[in-house]
């Protein structure tokens, strides 16, 4: 009998022990599961767009950093906010982060326009230098000031103008029906006699198959991702735009963040955005380039002297730039003054 007792005791204890073990696993499962960081992110843009795959790659790399604690839901193509409606959308915490497109937002902070000023900036390089040369100290608090929290500046892409007619001079641009972003745009066309038409990228294509333009500004990328070059004949490889879709976070939720979550999606943000982005963008516009030139569309080369006349031609736009955007925009200016070469 007592040797029967001492076995009902131990497996007593033993069973107790497993029980206790497995509620220990649940626990710890749970608690693991509790501690996983889920980010909602919205992009207007496609998911086969150079900035919406740098999207995706940025948010794989912070999760593997992070062994999985920080986890992300991409949602592109403006599935839950458009282009004009995300930085209100992350301003005020309706979803946690996402692409801010900087073109449309010259009416919220005047200085965001820099990237209308048509023939700013030379290329990829002088752009980048006038970002470390003091753009970054001007445009980081911007960004503050909104509640929202840049994870890194994502020079995406640059814009060119073109359509059923070929653009070579400041002088073809009169009578002509331009599609455009922003004000700036608008005021740029305007300024060489054209007739600015605000839409969608969307109805781009049909709007030209129609003829209710002539012409459009848009990213060099966006012609073969809407496959536009069906209904264009030339296309100016000279960019007079560049634009700008920084990631960004809710402030809010960024200050929320372990320190060492924020350490490892800002180095990453400098990764993608900066070094892999850049890269990305040249190749795909020369990839756009060649796509077009099979589809019969005739590339449009500015010479030097070209290139100077509508720079002085497009003087005026600067001016209504720096009345809007004040000290700030002049700042913007000479620095991007300063770092070409």
């Amino acid at each position: 009998m007592k040797k029967a007792g001492r076995r009902i005791t131990i497996v007593v204890v033993c069973l107790t022990f497993m029980v206790g073990l497995a509620i220990s696993g649940w626990a710890n499962r749970a608690s693991a599961a509790e501690s996983v960081i889920t980010i909602k992110l919205t992009s207007h843009l496609a998911p086969s767009f150079c900035t919406s795959i740098a999207d995706q790659k940025w948010a794989d790399l912070v999760t593997k950093r992070t062994n999985g604690r920080v986890k992300f839901q991409i949602f592109p193509a403006s599935q839950l906010f458009s282009g004009e409606e995300a930085f209100n959308a992350i301003s005020k915490n309706k979803i946690g982060g996402g692409t801010i497109s900087e073109t449309y937002f010259g009416g919220i902070r005047p200085e965001w326009d820099y990237v209308n000023v048509p023939f700013l900036m030379k290329d990829w390089a002088h752009i980048w230098r006038a970002w470390d040369a003091g753009w970054k100290d001007i445009i980081t608090p911007a960004y503050e000031a909104n509640n929202l929290h840049q994870i890194s500046p994502a020079y995406a892409t640059w814009m060119g103008i073109g359509g059923s007619r070929a653009f070579k001079m400041p002088s073809d641009l009169k009578g002509a029906r331009i599609r455009v972003m922003g004000k700036l745009q608008n005021a740029w066309v305007s300024a060489l006699g054209g007739a600015p038409v605000s839409m969608a990228s969307s109805e781009m294509y049909l709007a030209m198959q129609l003829g209710t333009i002539d012409g459009f500004i848009t990213p060099h990328q966006t012609i073969t991702a809407r496959h536009l070059e069906e209904v264009t004949k030339f296309w100016g490889t000279t960019s007079p735009f560049f634009n700008s879709y920084p990631m960004a976070l809710n402030k809010q939720l960024w200050d929320s963040l372990p320190k060492d979550v924020q350490d490892i999606m800002t180095v990453a943000g400098k990764e993608i955005y900066r070094d892999w982005l850049t890269n990305m963008q040249q190749e795909a516009d020369a990839a756009a380039f060649k796509a077009m030139t099979k589809k019969r569309v005739k590339l449009v080369d500015l010479t030097a002297a070209e290139f100077d006349a509508w720079s002085k031609a497009s003087a005026p736009v600067e001016d209504i730039y720096l009345k809007t955007s004040g000290s700030l925009g002049q700042k913007m200016l000479e620095i991007a003054d300063k770092t070409a070469e």
